[in-house]
């Protein structure tokens, strides 16, 4: 399948590309080609180092490179066609631990992968437009429905092979969508041995209520076990929000997700439910510089008594990293012994220093000759969360503590740079699923390089 796609992928490329040529006017062919076609990309390569990895006692480390390289080729004012390529490489990967026999090692490296090919058809009938083929949907850090490029330990990447039909009616953006799971190679989306199709609805608006934003969505994943031939219907219902407060520079942001169907192969109902409230408050000072002041609290449904006919544990359909709590937390919430977690309740604190970004520190004449404009961005911040827990079955509790903190640093738009340091602190139950006891340290390097 993957073979065939990429085979799809050339004709369709040059196809375009031949098109977008024909229809340029010789007279003005260099300036024509440029507004018919775009060539974009991302480099994103991190360094991580993980003590105490999943509580196990050993180390664990990686750096791993994600590429993505794009075309856009314009056939027609209304009609787009998109191919992009990806490519991941695990260039160093170092684990040590007691009970290696427990864990799996991250693919050395994969062979490159379509990422993006489809055809987007703008305003083609009464406001209606569509996208077919492989694409990329939801939200960066989305906690429900994400495919894209990742930002989390292994930079995965997914996508979904997919009609979408959008709409704006009544002040309100409306899409609708059909579609598989593409499968792209284990490495680079961490992929599972089933399939999955999707249908879903969304709906997003801006203009209803002045300074607020809310959507709202609803999902249904149907995924068949390739090794079983058994299958669970998942759905999903979302609502988020953001906006302004009646307080000046008092921002809040919302998201509320609720599960509902079947699962055919444990014989139980989801029932399972997350909540977030989050709320930022910016103090402006001189220079443009800022400090905002952030604070929230998670809350995660379970089972703790596993009740006869219930699966009262929260399910996503696919999310992105969730790092608006915590690193560690997050990862330790979605490793895989993580379901035996449930009734998880965090709050969290932040501050956030940013300043720069006038690009008076780097203008040099290197930079003038190449024409890149600089903006010498700093932004450093800390958070602190807490988590609470309780163990399946047995009730038992668990909390843990975290800290961490960051400080990025930006070029310009497109060239960025940031490190992160965290230590989580287990304590109770789940001091003793780290079954070394010892407090978990991560650090991490992030470069990223946009074209």
């Amino acid at each position: 399948m993957e073979k065939c796609l990429r085979k799809c992928f050339i004709v369709l490329t040059l196809v375009g590309f031949i098109i977008s040529m024909a229809g340029v006017a010789s007279a003005d062919f260099l300036q024509e080609l440029e507004e018919r076609l775009e060539v974009s990309g991302d480099i994103m390569t991190m360094a991580t180092y993980m003590t105490n990895y999943r509580g196990q006692g050993g180390d664990d480390g990686a750096i791993i490179t994600r590429a993505l390289v794009a075309l856009d080729s314009k056939i027609t004012d209304n009609l787009l066609l998109r191919s992009e390529l990806g490519y991941w490489q695990n260039w160093q990967h170092y684990r040590k631990t007691y009970h290696a026999s427990e864990l799996e090692d991250a693919p050395e490296s994969a062979d490159p992968v379509v990422a993006n090919l489809y055809l987007q058809l703008t305003d083609f009938w009464q406001g209606f437009s569509a996208t077919l083929g492989r694409q990329y949907m939801g939200e960066s850090e989305d906690a429900f429905f994400y495919f894209g490029p990742h930002s989390g330990r292994f930079l995965e990447l997914t996508a979904i092979d997919a009609i979408k039909v959008d709409k704006n009616w009544a002040k309100i953006n409306w899409s609708t969508f059909f579609g598989q799971r593409a499968r792209m190679g284990t490495g680079i989306a961490m992929e599972g041995n089933y399939d999955d199709l999707f249908y879903g609805i969304e709906a997003q608006t801006d203009e209803i209520f002045e300074g607020h934003n809310f959507r709202m969505g609803t999902y249904y994943r149907k995924r068949v076990d390739d090794t079983l031939g058994e299958k669970s219907n998942l759905v999903l219902w979302t609502l988020k929000g953001d906006g302004k407060t009646f307080i000046d520079n008092l921002d809040y942001a919302f998201l509320l997700g609720i599960n509902a169907g079947e699962d055919d192969i444990a014989n139980k109902d989801y029932t399972g439910w997350l909540a977030r409230l989050k709320g930022d408050y910016s103090i402006k000072l001189e220079e443009d510089n800022t400090i905002d002041l952030n604070a929230g609290y998670v809350y995660v449904s379970g089972d703790k008594l596993a009740s006869p006919g219930k699966d009262e544990n929260f399910r996503r359909i696919s999310r992105d990293c969730f790092f608006s709590m915590a690193y560690i937390t997050y990862e330790i919430l979605n490793d895989s012994y993580a379901e035996d977690v449930i009734n998880v309740k965090i709050p969290f604190v932040g501050v956030e220093y940013g300043f720069g970004g006038k690009g008076e520190q780097m203008e040099n004449k290197i930079y003038k000759e190449y024409g890149i404009k600089t903006e010498d961005k700093v932004t450093v911040g800390t958070r602190y969360a807490l988590l609470d827990c309780v163990r399946a079955i047995s009730g038992e509790k668990g909390k843990a503590t975290e800290v961490n903190g960051y400080i990025k640093y930006e070029l310009n738009k497109n060239v960025s740079f940031q490190l992160v340091g965290a230590r989580f602190w287990p304590r109770g139950y789940l001091e003793k699923a780290f079954k070394s006891g010892k407090p978990m340290n991560q650090v991490s390097l992030y470069t990223e390089v946009r074209f």
